[in-house]
């Protein structure tokens, strides 16, 4: 008999262990920090360069992508966080 493993680096074996991996959420939030690093530094660089029109809106989306880079950041902690709690033995 041979057993089959899945090679898909997010999903895990459907009998016992997590239904996404450490490696997922490690990556996703590496991801998502340099995201929100990378978003204020642009808004720092821009605003001290102008404060014209496209600045303003620039600064304004690159704003919203932080904050939604944030949530996004907090509820995959929470996901994962919950993962550990259902499945201690897991991972």
């Amino acid at each position: 008999m041979s057993t089959q493993t899945t090679d898909t680096p997010g999903v895990g074996a459907a009998a016992g262990r997590w239904w996404l991996s450490d490696r997922f959420f490690n990556k996703l939030h590496h991801s998502l920090t340099a995201l929100i690093l990378v978003s204020f530094a642009l808004i720092v660089i821009l605003t001290t360069a102008s404060t014209g029109p496209f600045v303003v809106v620039a600064g304004k989306l690159l704003f919203s992508l932080i904050l939604l880079s944030a949530v996004t950041w907090l509820v995959t902690w929470l996901v994962k966080v919950w993962q550990e709690k259902r499945h201690p033995d897991a991972g």
